[in-house]
């Protein structure tokens, strides 16, 4: 189990110091706000700043664009991998693709690169109420390369509540592996617009499974008070399982 911090790389770049007190040796994932950040970086210098800072990195978000053609979304998922795979993070995440999950030799192409990689690709986005053949398909890939993300700050935002989010969850338990949760401040905006999450409660009924996600928190710009909430996520989790140990 792992609870980590979502870290974009502009703030990095202008936060640097104060990240490497906070965060040096939380779980992070760090994102890119636009492909074309992550297109002109130099990986060099993306490697070189990350080293320099961080411990345990477990993930990278890209937002790949759709529109990009076959060529060029295999070598950026390349420049990902292989970035991930110096960082040593398991996991990159990129937007739902339709055209990259509707073309089978784009998909099995892009499988066996990131298998070559070792790190596993997670599909953020997916709606699970008419893209359920994407379940199925990923599914009968092997070697465990594909997984989904679930978003639970958005989800709230399209009005389901904890019960409907918590069915949807169960529903892709195979393959969901990364669920991103609001910071604090903006589940506090939640609240002031009628629409909290219970994320405690969510978390004690996702109970055995949380062994196997990693909980992002979803912040717009990290600070010391993230890694409070994160460290109260942490104790949470921690007490939850340990009531399980016994039943």
């Amino acid at each position: 189990m792992k609870v980590g911090v979502r870290l974009s790389w502009r703030d990095i770049l202008a936060n640097r110091d104060d990240y490497r007190i906070f965060f040096a040796d939380t779980p992070v994932q760090i994102f890119f706000n636009r492909f074309k950040e992550f297109d002109d970086t130099y990986l060099i210098d993306i490697l070189s700043v990350l080293d320099e800072n961080f411990n345990n990195l477990v993930s990278l978000r890209v937002p790949l664009d759709s529109h990009l053609p076959e060529e060029r979304l295999e070598e950026n998922l390349e420049k990902a991998a292989y970035l991930a795979s110096e960082i040593d993070a398991e996991y990159i995440s990129i937007p739902s693709h339709r055209s990259l999950l509707e073309n089978e030799g784009l998909l099995i192409r892009v499988h066996d690169l990131l298998a070559s990689y070792k790190v596993k690709l997670c599909l953020e986005s997916v709606n699970l109420l008419t893209e359920k053949d994407v379940f199925t398909k990923l599914m009968d890939f092997p070697r465990g390369v594909f997984k989904l993300c679930y978003d639970i700050g958005r989800k709230v935002a399209e009005g389901l509540g904890e019960n409907e989010m918590l069915n949807e969850m169960y529903e892709i338990m195979g393959l969901l592996k990364l669920v991103y949760i609001p910071s604090r401040e903006d589940n506090s905006h939640l609240q002031k617009t009628n629409r909290p999450v219970n994320i405690p409660l969510i978390l004690e009924k996702l109970g055995d499974h949380l062994m196997d996600v990693l909980i992002i928190i979803d912040t717009p710009k990290a600070t010391r008070e993230d890694l409070i909430f994160l460290r109260g996520i942490e104790e949470k989790i921690l007490s939850i399982l340990e009531k399980r140990a016994f039943l």
